[in-house]
């Protein structure tokens, strides 16, 4: 009989030590009570959000980067008509020139004709006032003097010959004088015509320039564009795979959540909940949807955001058992108080924890349990509250009192 009563006490034993045993074990398996299946779900859905925004923002980019292609052929024909009217510019700046030689040239000429018609003017004129010096003396006269008529016929030829080259010659002058009048005039039309030539030109040439200008000034926007495009790209790339990590670890963790809560099955404590930072009651952040302030991605706030100076008290808003007390990348610094009745509270980015209370520690509702601080993934010095009521989270702020 006393060995049969000996096992049983060994078996009580036994059993009173497992209980034990788990009771401080339970605890240190929950990682992270603020998990539910509509978190996963949740998740879920912005990690299609995500994807699609990266999808589209890759479309984007390539259509920038085709419209930039696009506007670079532009350009480069621009540039390319800009060489060409460069060079036409160039080659009417030559011609020009050479016409102001060439009319230099005939001017020149011009002149020395008109002194050569001056200098035939000046001989006939010598030969009038010889004429008038000699008096009743004639072309006449002198053919009569003649004493032949071989002679009077030679003498005639002579005066004919003279006269004739004096016409001749006057004639050929001119004419030449003419002609060279006429070419100038020639080329004074064809530099009037290539100087209007090259001045649509220069006009042509900052139109160019315009243009390319105004497509360089594209080129530069679409690849900003591409640029801005591709960050966003990477950015949503990081918050995919971040939230796809996120996604396998919440759910692991819920499925490890629920098994532990089962197990525990402790009644609500009761009571209200008392504002988690006394003295401190602006809330920067509201529970609800929002752009992450790290992120730049939309996400359910969890909970609530109070702002406050490192080191400002966190207080246990209910009472109840601390089951969490750890550091982790998102939370940072951050403790989870069971309440029973499938209630928890959650407190995180703390700069430090209380010392005094650790995993498995009872804690009164006004309880120090840490301090203010900006550890984590946070944007500075903060508390992030969160109660969740049978795996789901709520909107904190109707709960608590003392505000």
């Amino acid at each position: 009989m006393q060995k049969r009563h000996k096992r049983i006490a060994m078996i009580i034993a036994v059993f009173l030590v497992a209980v034990l045993v788990l009771s401080i074990l339970i605890p240190a398996l929950i990682t992270d009570a603020s998990v539910t299946q509509k978190d996963i779900n949740d998740k879920k859905k912005e990690l299609e959000s995500i994807t699609a925004d990266k999808l589209k923002t890759q479309a984007l980019r390539k259509d920038m980067e085709n419209k930039k292609a696009d506007v670079a052929q532009l350009k480069a024909l621009y540039d390319e008509q800009i060489a060409l009217i460069d060079r036409e510019i160039e080659l009417t700046t030559e011609l020009i020139a050479q016409l102001n030689v060439a009319i230099g040239q005939n001017l020149q000429e011009l002149q020395e004709m008109r002194e050569r018609e001056a200098e035939l003017a000046a001989l006939y004129l010598v030969r009038l006032q010889a004429m008038e010096d000699m008096g009743d003396l004639s072309y006449l006269s002198i053919l009569l003097r003649a004493q032949s008529l071989t002679e009077f016929l030679s003498q005639w030829d002579a005066m004919q010959e003279i006269i004739k080259l004096d016409q001749d010659l006057a004639a050929e002058l001119i004419g030449e004088r003419e002609k060279i009048e006429e070419t100038i005039i020639s080329m004074e039309e064809d530099r009037r015509e290539v100087e209007t030539r090259r001045q649509e030109l220069f006009d042509q040439q900052a139109e160019q320039a315009v243009l390319a200008a105004e497509a360089q000034a594209l080129m530069t926007s679409y690849a900003a564009e591409v640029a801005k495009h591709q960050t966003d790209e990477k950015k949503l790339a990081e918050a995919e795979a971040a939230t796809r990590k996120e996604i396998e670890d919440m759910a692991k963790e819920w499925a490890r959540i629920q098994e532990e809560l089962r197990k525990r099955n402790n009644k609500y404590v009761g009571g209200e909940y008392m504002w988690p930072v006394p003295g401190h009651t602006t809330v920067s952040s509201p529970f609800g949807d929002r752009i992450h302030p790290v992120y730049k991605v939309k996400r359910k706030h969890t909970g609530i955001d109070i702002p406050a100076p490192k080191g400002t008290n966190i207080v246990a808003a209910n009472a109840g058992e601390i089951i969490i007390r750890k550091k982790a990348s998102g939370y940072g610094n951050y403790i989870v108080i069971d309440h029973g009745g499938g209630q928890a509270s959650l407190y995180a980015h703390m700069n430090a924890f209380n010392s005094k209370y650790t995993v498995g520690s009872n804690v009164k509702a006004g309880d120090v349990i840490g301090y203010v601080g900006t550890t984590g993934v946070s944007t500075g010095n903060h508390l992030h509250f969160e109660i969740s009521i049978n795996g789901e989270h709520v909107d904190p702020e109707p709960y608590l009192k003392g505000k």
